[in-house]
Order: C-alpha cells, then structure tokens, then sequence
C-alpha cells in the first residue's frame, strides 16, 4: 500500500522549527492500530489522516500513542497541504472529525484562517492536588487566577518571565492524569491580549495519553475561552 505522507514544521518560515506534523493521505480508513503504528513511526507531536468525504475530508488525529480528540497545529498543516500542493484550486476545505465536528479552514492569500470550537473553561480554585502538581516551580501567590474546563486546568501568571522560567516536573504532573496543564500569562501590549508561551502536559510516553511532556505550541489548548480572555 502506498500512502503519501507529508512533513510539515508549522509556525515558523524555517526548517526545523516550529511545531511539526505528519500528513498522511488515505483513499478508505484503515484499522485503528494501523493508524496508530504509522503515528508511532512517525514519531511527531501529530499525525493527520485524511480520507476523502462528500463535503470535503474526513480528518482524524493520532499522537505516537493514541487518538486526539483536537490538533490544531495539524489540523492547519493539513490545510496547508492541501491548498499548496494537492488540491490548489481550492480556497476552503471543511474537516469533518470524531469528536469536535465539521472544522473549516479558508485560505485568504497567504494566510489561513481556522474556524474552530470554543471550549468554554470556568474559573475555579487551585485544588491541592494541582498545586501538588506545579510545585516546586510555583507557590499559591505566583498564581493570578486559575481555570478548568475539558480535561484542561489553565493557570495564569502575572508575568511572561514567570512563565519562561517555570520549570515543569513531569512526575509530579503525572498525578493529574487525565487532566493536562496549561501555564500561561498575560502577553506583552506589542504581541497580544494573552499568549501561551508553555502549554504543559503531565504525561510523558510512559503514561499514554498524548504523549507530550512538554508541548510549545499546542493550539488545540487555546480554544478554550474565559470571561478574563475576554473582556468588554
């Protein structure tokens, strides 16, 4: 069987940068364990499979040890695939996915434009087990306000320089399993509202769940949204 597989580092204008991808193109779904060993020897943050559907592609994700329910980074890269060298005719494309629905990407020049779900997040006190978890890098008093929504506690920091130097312990944040960390702040006026400049997952590939200690760029997790990212 011949599957064409493309590498795409999203992000970024050079190689080797950014956050990678795999695009791998199907003409029917293959088995599940099959997707997942292609992923595995892959061995990128995400792979995307895409086989094609009456409105468009049928778009799945899969890490190096199992299924996503959401990628970003991936879902872009295999727009991008598709816009440049698959399908150039096309200026949209609509994803239709497992678990989030019909995702639509619109290429406006040279930029494209996702139109994904808002997961909402509500505000809620740092539990002790999180604080376990962010601990030694963080005490109760660096922390401004913290969120939870979707298997996601998103913990905001005064600061982008608290940020830059948290220093994550895996071990520790194994224990949130299955919840992951995202550890963010309020960003520079000349950059934007908010950033993340460390989004934090607490299991390593010893402890599937995606199989991303540590994930720069995970856009997937910034879709969730609050009354502080947005205000009046």
């Amino acid at each position: 069987m011949h599957i064409p597989v493309f590498h795409v580092d999203a992000f970024t204008d050079r190689a080797f940068r950014g956050n990678p991808a795999a695009v791998c193109f199907l003409d029917f779904w293959l088995d599940d364990a099959l997707l997942g060993k292609v992923a595995r020897e892959n061995n990128l943050p995400a792979t995307a499979f895409l086989v094609p559907s009456v409105t468009g592609y049928a778009l799945r994700w899969f890490s190096p040890v199992c299924e996503l329910k959401l990628c970003g980074h991936a879902t872009l890269v295999a727009a991008f695939v598709l816009f440049h060298f698959v399908s150039p005719q096309l200026d949209e494309v609509v994803f239709s996915t497992r678990f989030r629905g019909d995702l639509r990407v619109q290429k406006g020049g040279d930029l494209l434009a996702m139109e994904f779900p808002a997961l909402a997040a509500t505000t809620c006190a740092p539990t002790p087990e999180l604080l376990s978890a962010v601990a030694p890098g963080l005490r109760t008093a660096d922390i401004l306000e913290t969120f939870a929504g979707n298997q996601t506690y998103v913990v905001l920091l005064a600061s982008q320089a608290q940020v830059q130097s948290f220093q994550p312990d895996i071990a520790r944040l194994e224990t949130l399993h299955p919840e992951v960390v995202v550890i963010t702040a309020p960003a520079l006026p000349r950059v934007m509202k908010w950033t993340s400049f460390h989004v934090i997952s607490h299991l390593d590939m010893a402890s599937p769940r995606i199989g991303s200690p540590v994930h720069p760029t995970a856009s997937s997790l910034q879709f969730g949204r609050s009354d502080s990212e947005n205000p009046p």
